[in-house]
C-alpha cells in the first residue's frame, strides 16, 4: 500500500470509529494487534505479565484518545507504540516505587512465639 493510500484508509477508519462504527475499530485493531504485541513483549524483556498489562492499558488509552490519532503524522501502529512506550515507562516506574514484598502469615509468626 502506498503511503497516500495508507493515510486515506486510516483517516476513513478513524472517521468510522469516531462515528461509532465497530467494524472500523475492528479493522484498526486486527491490523495492529500482532505488531503492537511483538513490540510490547520486546520492550518488556519478555515478561509476559507485564506485556499483557501494558498491551491492555495501551488499547484502553487508544480507545479514549482515538480522536487524537492523526494518520498524516504516523501509522496507527506507530501511534499505539508511542502510547505503549509511555505506559511501560509508567509501569516500570511504579514497580520501582512499590516493589513487591514477601507476604508473611501473621498466624504462622504467632505460633512460633513462646
Amino acid at each position: 500500500m502506498q503511503p497516500g493510500q495508507r493515510v486515506q484508509a486510516e483517516m476513513a477508519l478513524r472517521a468510522g470509529v469516531l462515528a461509532g462504527d465497530a467494524a472500523a475499530w475492528r479493522t484498526l485493531y486486527d491490523g495492529a494487534y500482532a505488531e503492537l504485541w511483538a513490540y510490547v513483549v520486546w520492550r518488556s524483556a519478555g515478561l509476559r505479565d507485564l506485556a499483557e498489562e501494558v498491551t491492555q492499558e495501551t488499547w484502553l488509552i487508544a480507545v479514549r484518545r482515538i480522536g487524537g490519532f492523526d494518520p498524516q503524522r504516523a501509522r496507527f501502529v506507530s501511534w499505539l507504540r508511542g502510547i505503549a512506550a509511555h505506559v511501560l515507562a509508567n509501569q516500570l516506574r511504579r514497580r520501582r516505587r512499590y516493589p513487591e514484598q514477601l507476604l508473611t502469615d501473621p498466624m504462622h509468626d504467632r505460633r512460633r512465639s513462646p
